[in-house]
């Protein structure tokens, strides 16, 4: 059990060495029918999947709020390491999962957490053997792709 660094999203999930299963509620939402119900909220009407199990791929999540995306660590489509990847909130399964342009998969880095903040997304992880940090900022190409505009 999570809350992203936006505050505006809860993740509850459970994960082993060979997968990862995240669900999330959307706290905004929540919140505004709990102030303006005077029964009891069912939370489980909530909850939504993130993405179900599926053997073999392990994901971390987090939400970036600017441009309305989740972002993620994932070793799907059979890598070697994590790989940054980003799916429009409203469409959270793997099936819409990108890999963000601008920070492409590369098996030199080991990705270790990502971090979101307002204007932009810390990675953490290794290269080369190194403890490495990456600051990356975002924005949305044309056609409504969360990418990478700048590396730092």
């Amino acid at each position: 059990l999570w809350k992203s660094r936006s505050g505006k999203i809860l993740f509850v999930g459970s994960r082993s060495k060979e997968t990862t299963e995240v669900r999330m509620i959307d706290l905004v939402s929540l919140t505004e029918k709990i102030k303006s119900s005077e029964a009891a909220v069912d939370v489980k009407g909530f909850l939504k999947m993130v993405s179900a199990r599926d053997q073999g791929v392990i994901y971390k999540v987090d939400h970036e709020e600017t441009f309305g995306h989740l972002i993620f660590l994932t070793n799907a489509w059979n890598k070697k390491e994590f790989t940054l990847c980003a799916a429009p909130v409203d469409k959270p399964s793997k099936d819409n999962w990108y890999e963000m342009e601008g920070f492409k998969y590369d098996e030199s880095k080991y990705l270790l957490g990502a971090y979101c903040f307002k204007d932009f997304l810390v990675l953490s992880g290794r290269e080369n053997g190194l403890t490495r940090i990456w600051i990356l900022h975002l924005g949305l190409s044309a056609s409504n792709v969360l990418e990478v505009v700048k590396s730092l």
